[in-house]
């Protein structure tokens, strides 16, 4: 199963085939586990490559009418056509070696004499399947079910001669730009907090994975809902908070860990009493949720007079207090009229 992938950061490893929506967020995967690799489909498979084969089985959990995007690596005719026997409609890169015989494209030379932003294309008998030839820098041949070289657009672009220039781009390149790089953004989002591991067992290795996998994806589709609950950037976490959440939740959510922290609290305090009092007041840090919900003791207690009274830390109250709660270190309303020690710690 270990592979060797040339031009990865980690050439070597496991192979793992994921796909995703355009924003990242996974809807399966499968795991390469070797050279004769065999993937079961209800379709006859046996003229498919490995990466059609995988793609078909990838494209299994799609409803019809939706549209899939691949690389090169999968791309071919033949997987295309069983695709949209199902109703999926399929946008590739194609290689030079699988284009299908008896097609006459322009040459790059002819092409580049004409400039960049050239386009050839051949539409198939049946109408239901275009090749699609665009020459930026160099010859890119795109194989798509869903759209061709109409409608044209200028898209702006750099240049060796330290300019911007403005070219033509048929609509099947733009939607493979626009819709292409979820997978991308899903590794990205993987190996920014990466949990760090010194064995070389593979097994320890993919279980690791697949934490880091889960919580990437759980951020993903976290962020993708507040952005379409129209939230404020502010008020979207950042992964590296998120994860932070993720963690802290998951400490506190036991009983066990919840006594831990209720001995280390008590030495805590024993060694605060101990320490001489700082001249200048540093405001702690909010508790996180899960902590300050949970059943152990938060009690209030009074600290300095009216002279040196603080903000009161529940949301949405301004008032000024003397009374702090004891475990979380926070000051908080406690009177008559406000008990924002009780709301503080509710669920």
């Amino acid at each position: 199963m270990r592979q060797y992938v040339k031009g990865k950061p980690n050439p070597v490893g496991l192979k793992v085939f994921v796909m995703c929506t355009t924003y990242g967020l996974p809807l399966d995967f499968i795991f390469y586990e070797g050279k004769g690799t065999d993937v079961q489909s209800p379709e006859d498979t046996s003229d498919l490559d490995l990466g059609g084969k995988i793609a078909l089985k990838l494209s299994d959990s799609l409803q019809p009418w939706s549209s899939f995007y691949v690389d090169r690596y999968f791309t071919s005719e033949l997987l295309f056509d069983i695709l949209l026997n199902r109703e999926v409609f399929a946008t590739g890169t194609l290689m030079k070696n699988k284009v299908p015989k008896l097609t006459e494209l322009q040459t790059d030379r002819y092409m580049k004499r004409n400039g960049r932003g050239s386009v050839d294309q051949i539409v198939r008998n049946d109408k239901r399947c275009c090749l699609v030839k665009w020459f930026d820098n160099r010859g890119v041949l795109l194989l798509s079910t869903k759209s061709g070289k109409l409608p044209m657009e200028k898209c702006s672009l750099w240049s060796k001669k330290k300019k911007y220039l403005d070219i033509n781009r048929p609509a099947i390149v733009k939607n493979y730009n626009e819709f292409m790089g979820g997978v991308d953004h899903l590794d990205r989002c993987i190996s920014n907090y990466r949990m760090k591991n010194w064995t070389k067992k593979w097994t320890v290795r993919v279980i690791l994975h697949m934490i880091n996998f889960a919580v990437s994806s759980a951020w993903i589709a976290y962020r993708h809902k507040m952005e379409a609950a129209g939230a404020l950037k502010k008020d979207i976490f950042y992964y590296f908070h998120f994860r932070l959440n993720v963690a802290t939740t998951l400490i506190y959510g036991t009983k066990q860990s919840q006594q831990r922290i209720a001995t280390i609290s008590s030495s805590d305090e024993s060694i605060e009493d101990s320490e001489p009092p700082a001249r200048r007041r540093i405001p702690a840090c909010m508790p996180h949720d899960s902590a300050r919900k949970k059943d152990v003791r938060h009690m209030p207690e009074m600290v300095g007079d009216r002279i040196h009274r603080s903000k009161c830390r529940m949301p949405k109250c301004n008032a000024l207090t003397t009374v702090r709660c004891s475990k979380c270190k926070v000051f908080l309303c406690f009177n008559g009229s406000r008990n924002c020690v009780k709301q503080f710690h509710e669920k």
